[in-house]
């Protein structure tokens, strides 16, 4: 098992992840594996484990750190995922098919990445009904969410590429 640590994705925001792999593999893929904890809490270093699974079956796994409350309010951690996008768009990991996992608050911003960016997620207890929860954790958000029905094309689209993608066949 190959882990390099503290890789730099934004210089401005001085946002690091860890990179596990196993060097004897091909890649199957790549993984963003996004740690929860509620916007405040929380760190890569508590994904270890299970990024080092998902390296032992094939995958380069990404273990992002990104911003929390009080130094920013959700949700600005978005637009660190979405800096993690553009480091990776201009890494070596470039031409890999891509999914995203997290739990918690890394639940909601691995559907909110799949949305955004096309791309196959699964969520370990995320936040879906991100509004009613905003409303009783006003700590951690400066803005009132839209709520995003199960119903919607969205989301609709999403549970449709997620059952279709690479990274659940076989499953």
């Amino acid at each position: 098992m190959q882990v390099k640590h503290d890789i730099v994705y934004d210089e401005n925001r001085h946002l690091t992840l860890d990179a596990y792999h196993d060097g004897t593999k091909p890649f199957l893929g790549l993984i963003i594996d996004i740690h929860g904890g509620g916007w405040f809490r929380g760190d890569k270093s508590k994904d270890a484990d299970w990024a080092s699974r998902l390296a032992d079956l094939g995958y380069m796994v990404l273990v992002p750190n990104y911003r929390m409350t009080p130094d920013v309010y959700y949700p600005e951690p978005l637009s660190d995922m979405a800096s993690l996008m553009e480091w990776i768009s201009r890494s070596e990991y470039n031409q890999m098919p891509i999914g995203v996992v997290g739990s918690s608050a890394g639940g909601n911003m691995a559907v909110e990445m799949a949305i955004r960016y096309g791309i196959p997620a699964v969520s370990l207890s995320g936040i879906l009904d991100i509004d009613d929860w905003l409303a009783n954790h006003k700590d951690v958000s400066l803005l009132k969410a839209t709520p995003v029905a199960l119903t919607s094309r969205p989301v609709q689209q999403l549970i449709k590429m997620v059952l279709t993608t690479p990274f659940t066949s076989g499953l």
